[in-house]
């Protein structure tokens, strides 16, 4: 289906089933888009990241783009223990040093993706 005035293109993943993606969709997803020209892979943090940094690697993206929406280490104690907080944490830090850029969502995120980088060396 082509939405009439903006020219993009949207297309269902699967007809039915579960609501969320996981890393067992990748191969829907490459198959859907392994026709398409390059292209910029956006991650929604732990939500997507992983999965959309593999879809880019898999299918040689432009470019792969993460947003960071949470402070994990900061934030997830508060709501989980500290073993859940520790591993979003960790996953956080593997997204981010796959992604090639990362957007902090506000100033503080900014901060938060800066400090994360510079603990791990990495030049994202």
């Amino acid at each position: 289906m082509v939405e009439q005035n903006s020219g993009v293109e949207i297309f269902a993943l699967r007809e039915t089933g579960k609501e969320d993606f996981d890393e067992s969709d990748i191969p829907l997803i490459i198959e859907k888009l392994k026709t398409f020209p390059p292209l910029v892979i956006i991650g929604h943090d732990a939500k997507t990241g992983l999965m959309s940094n593999s879809v880019g690697k898999l299918l040689s993206s432009k470019t792969k783009i993460v947003f960071c929406h949470m402070a994990y280490d900061n934030y997830y104690p508060l709501l989980k223990n500290s073993a859940d907080a520790n591993d979003k944490y960790e996953t956080q830090q593997q997204i981010f040093a796959d992604a090639d850029y990362i957007f902090g969502v506000g100033p503080k995120l900014t901060n938060y993706v800066k400090d994360c980088l510079r603990a791990t060396g990495d030049k994202t």
